[in-house]
């Protein structure tokens, strides 16, 4: 593992990353309980408020969860500055995350605009002070790294997207920011998997050769990938909120606009599987499996854009759309978010219990192996759970009276990762506990 130029001084507390870490899979059971007795509802449409419901448990309740709490530790790590009040900051704005995604999706599914204004005031002040705080942080006088700059992109997309989301709902209670018209509901959701993107590609530029001992990415595509994604958000933002006012020709613009932002990540998916391929250890690794799946789904997601519609089964062609949708979410974010905690978590626990041994030499005896958190059987066993259930996705999305079956499987790999968090947790605090116990040196 190649940790120079990190710096681990101004670490959070643990709690604070893991709080976000562990809440994240029990949003997805919940979906999962909530397909078993909804599924062929669900799959009709994406504008039935039950897939709506839905794509937010996984965006929001998930992704978004994970990756808020993943940013708070990983700061200090990058930069060496820390959010200011962070234990505060991380607190707050988890339980308004929580309650307010919670909300978000009941009123989705019970449509009374209590429970979506509650969700909105809530996730609103969320999302303000979090901007605020990760923010200050990134736009303070640090090294203009690659990772650093592209966490920027991201957070102002974070930002576009919450603004959009913000407008979204206030038009359905009569306060017109925005026109009426789809194309506002479709930048929401560009912009919030912009955001998605844009983070983990930032990110990944720094923690696979830092976990897998591999080259570093080409520098050129450091410094223009996340720089091109973010300018074309930008211009497909303008080209649609331009849409009413353009000549019909015009519109295309959009459409090449999504083509190219997909193509982006198509060129992200090659240099990754590139430099993994280059890794001075090529020993079998299940986050690097996930690594793949990620682009395998990213390139059967470009296969569907260009893939001629009249040559596709009809229930396909239907629900085309959804099935992007699902291929990016699922293959794409969900399955680099759930490598990344397989190292993640390990990482942070063994990271925080050898700063205890600084103040103890004798508790190194100790410290447990990294494996010791997680193994590799139990990371490969997610990894094959995560694969059954995507295929189960895509098989359900066709024929909808097969969502019990991924109900069922979904169910199944978020316990099981579930039960690695809490297992790795647990590890975690009677090994503190025990060198805390310990006799100080002399």
């Amino acid at each position: 593992m190649n940790v120079s130029g990190l710096s681990f001084n101004a670490l959070p507390s643990i709690d604070i990353p893991f709080r976000y870490f562990l809440t994240a899979p029990v949003f997805v059971i919940i979906c999962a309980l909530f397909l078993m007795f909804n599924g062929e509802l669900v799959w009709q449409t994406r504008w039935h408020p039950f897939t709506i419901m839905l794509t937010h448990g996984f965006t929001l309740g998930f992704i978004a969860m994970v990756m808020m709490g993943a940013i708070l530790q990983m700061l200090p790590v990058l930069t060496g500055v820390g959010v200011k009040h962070v234990n505060i900051i991380g607190k707050v704005c988890h339980l308004l995350l929580t309650v307010g995604t919670a909300l978000l999706m009941f009123g989705f599914a019970h449509p009374k605009p209590l429970y979506k204004t509650l969700a909105l005031l809530l996730l609103s002040i969320c999302f303000i002070v979090y901007i605020f705080s990760v923010g200050r942080v990134l736009v303070s006088k640090l090294s203009q790294g690659d990772t650093i700059i592209g966490m920027r992109f991201a957070l102002i997309a974070l930002l576009v997207t919450v603004v959009l989301g913000i407008s979204l709902y206030l038009r359905l209670i009569g306060i017109n920011l925005l026109p009426s018209g789809t194309q506002y509901t479709n930048l929401h959701l560009y912009w919030g998997l912009g955001w998605i993107s844009l983070l983990v590609i930032s990110v990944s530029f720094q923690v696979i050769p830092m976990f897998h001992v591999a080259p570093s990415f080409p520098k050129l595509l450091t410094k223009l990938l996340p720089a091109f994604l973010f300018i074309s958000l930008t211009l497909l933002l303008l080209a649609k909120v331009s849409e009413p006012l353009l000549p019909s020709f015009v519109i295309n613009i959009s459409t090449l606009l999504s083509v190219f932002v997909l193509l982006l990540h198509g060129i992200f998916a090659v240099f990754m599987l590139q430099t993994l391929n280059q890794r001075k250890r090529k020993v079998p690794d299940t986050t690097i499996n996930f690594w793949q799946l990620c682009a395998i789904g990213m390139f059967v997601l470009l296969g569907s854009i260009f893939f001629p519609s009249d040559l596709m089964p009809a229930e396909i062609q239907l629900k085309l759309e959804m099935f992007q949708g699902a291929t990016f979410i699922y293959f794409f974010a969900m399955s680099v978010i759930l490598g990344m905690l397989l190292k993640i978590i390990p990482f942070l626990s063994y990271t925080h219990l050898q700063q205890q041994c600084m103040t103890n030499f004798s508790a190194m005896a100790y410290l447990p192996n990294m494996h010791d958190f997680i193994n590799k059987k139990q990371g490969n066993t997610l990894f094959l759970m995560h694969i059954a259930t995507g295929v189960s996705l895509m098989i359900s999305i066709a024929a909808p009276r097969y969502h019990m079956s991924f109900s069922v499987l979904l169910m199944i790999e978020f316990l099981w990762l579930l039960y690695l968090m809490v297992k790795s947790c647990r590890t975690y605090h009677s090994t503190a506990k025990l060198m805390q116990s310990l006799p100080a040196q002399p």
